[in-house]
């Protein structure tokens, strides 16, 4: 090991007073600059939690679903709106309420008034007018 230190013009092994001559001219931490650190970036806000809403996914199934085979585009709209109108039958007096005031309100920015602005005026008032039968036909 001690040969490997030794330069070919020495006739000795490398002593003590040599490895300290040889040691302190190698330069200590010389490389690259060291990166300045920047401050921890803000951590980013959490996300909002977002509520499905259901009863606009039912009305999604229901306005989204294909015809059935041989059938009309006449039929297929009314089972549509006989489906949706059924589907608002088995809601709460609550959500059937509130599903009420937002078709009668027809604000853009709903997404189930957008979905049903896909049918007829004519079918749309019929729905939102049995919103408000649903009761009296449960009652009977």
């Amino acid at each position: 090991m001690a040969q490997l230190f030794a330069r070919p013009t020495d006739t000795g092994p490398m002593n003590a007073s040599r490895y300290r001559i040889f040691a302190e001219s190698v330069p200590y931490g010389a490389g690259p600059p060291r990166p300045e650190t920047s401050p921890a970036p803000e951590l980013e806000p959490d996300l909002p939690i977002v509520e499905r809403d259901h009863t606009l996914d039912a009305v999604s199934h229901v306005l989204d679903s294909l015809p059935e085979p041989g059938e009309s585009v006449q039929r297929g709209f009314d089972r549509k709106e006989r489906e949706l109108r059924a589907l608002f039958d088995r809601l709460e007096h609550d959500e059937r309420a509130a599903i009420g005031l937002r078709l009668a309100a027809g604000a853009a920015h709903d997404p189930i008034v957008a979905k049903l602005a896909r049918l007829s005026t004519e079918r749309r008032q019929r729905i939102i007018a049995s919103l408000g039968e649903a009761p009296r036909r449960r009652a009977r």
